[in-house]
């Protein structure tokens, strides 16, 4: 007969599974920063792979600091109030579609635009030089985010459960992430 907490231990699933169990089991206790900390993991990641991609030489502890601030800060805990938005106000039939024109024409840029200058201030540009950058960048950032986002909002809209979508955008975004620091950073 088992003692006291081992049929608990028994049951815990191991390897990805149990990963997986506790990431959700962090989304029901935590949500904001379950979402934050991942969020921040990816764009770290990213980060790796943006500088390897520019060739840089050494690593760059800034940026990578930079961007776990901004995965934090802005890619999990805006991202996760954003959905919080939608769901909750944008009903009926439609609401998918409805959802994705919101998402592509009112929050794509207006993020892109937030994380541009995030980033170049943690960079130590001026706010005149963000400015430019984002005077000058922002555009094809966007028209570029509509060649990869609307699908996977759609697909995000459609099948992924409300609270699974910043995951889904990490994952999306782990690649996205890559172009756009690789086109917004400061060695460019």
């Amino acid at each position: 007969m088992p003692q006291d907490g081992e049929d608990k231990v028994a049951k815990r699933p191991n390897g990805a599974a149990g990963v997986w169990a506790l990431y959700l089991n962090a989304l029901k206790t935590n949500p904001i920063r379950t979402k934050a900390l991942s969020s921040a993991l990816f764009s770290v990641f990213s980060d790796l792979i943006s500088q390897r991609l520019r060739g840089e030489k050494s690593l760059n502890v800034r940026s990578l600091v930079n961007q776990f601030i901004i995965g934090a800060l802005l890619r999990g805990t805006v991202i996760h109030f954003w959905h919080t938005i939608l769901e909750a106000h944008v009903k009926g039939p439609s609401a998918m579609w409805k959802k994705l024109a919101l998402d592509q024409t009112v929050f794509a840029p207006s993020f892109n635009c937030l994380y541009m200058y995030t980033a170049g201030l943690l960079e130590g540009r001026s706010l005149s030089a963000s400015t430019a950058m984002v005077q000058n960048t922002l555009w094809t950032i966007v028209k570029n985010n509509w060649r990869v986002w609307p699908a996977a909002m759609l697909l995000s809209f459609y099948a992924i459960p409300p609270h699974l979508r910043v995951l889904w955008g990490n994952l999306v975004g782990l690649f996205w992430n890559v172009y756009v620091v690789t086109a917004t950073s400061k060695t460019k």
